[in-house]
């Protein structure tokens, strides 16, 4: 198949054949009826809605560490004493020169 008289006969038939120039019957009031019933982008919503999935996560990401929390045993079972063997070991530190 030659290509180039495939196209001068495409170019050919194209020619003969000019675009109608009739628009369909309301065709303007369709097109802006469409225009109308879209609506603008909510940014607020679409904030609203990320907060909110992140908001369920960390709480959930929560609920999970305190549950581990409490089935790890541990050295000590007071927070109580946890924290001052935190806090001395910091101020012994600072006491031997560090």
């Amino acid at each position: 198949m030659d290509l180039d008289k495939l196209q001068q006969n495409l170019i050919r038939v194209a020619r003969n054949n000019a675009p109608s120039d009739h628009v369909p019957y309301a065709f303007e009031q369709r097109i802006l009826a469409r225009l109308k019933a879209t609506r603008a982008v909510d940014t607020v919503a679409l904030w609203t809605q990320a907060l909110w999935r992140a908001a369920v996560t960390s709480v959930a990401a929560m609920l999970c560490l305190c549950a581990l929390s409490m089935l790890v045993p541990t050295a000590t079972d007071s927070l109580a004493e946890d924290l001052e063997t935190t806090v001395v070991a910091g101020l012994n530190q600072v006491d031997n020169g560090w």
